[in-house]
């Protein structure tokens, strides 16, 4: 018979702990252990990039307005079926300044 750990239950989770029996092999499981250190120092990496510095103003209905904060999430469209064409100009606008000033 197979020693398959101990049980617990966590906020209604049964969760199972490995016995010696279901680790991976050595290799394998350093090699596991080493991408997971990785993935962590990277996704504090790319949560820090990621980080929002300056407000995003986005120009909706109350319904537009409700369906972000329910879904907590923001579409963005083709430049083709804007509402204001001179939306893209505007953005061009700014893009462009950016460019001569680094330039």
């Amino acid at each position: 018979m197979t020693d398959r750990g101990s049980t617990c239950e966590i906020e209604g989770i049964t969760m199972q702990q490995e016995s010696k029996s279901d680790r991976l092999p050595p290799q394998l499981d350093t090699r596991v252990q080493t991408f997971t250190q990785w993935w962590r120092e990277t996704e504090l990496e790319l949560d820090v990039a990621n980080c929002v510095r300056t407000p995003l103003f986005h120009y909706t209905d109350m319904a537009g307005l409700l369906g972000i904060l329910r879904t907590e999430t923001i579409w963005f469209t083709s430049i083709f079926h804007l509402n204001d064409p001179s939306e893209l100009a505007y953005g061009i606008d700014i893009a462009l300044g950016i460019l001569e000033e680094q330039a």
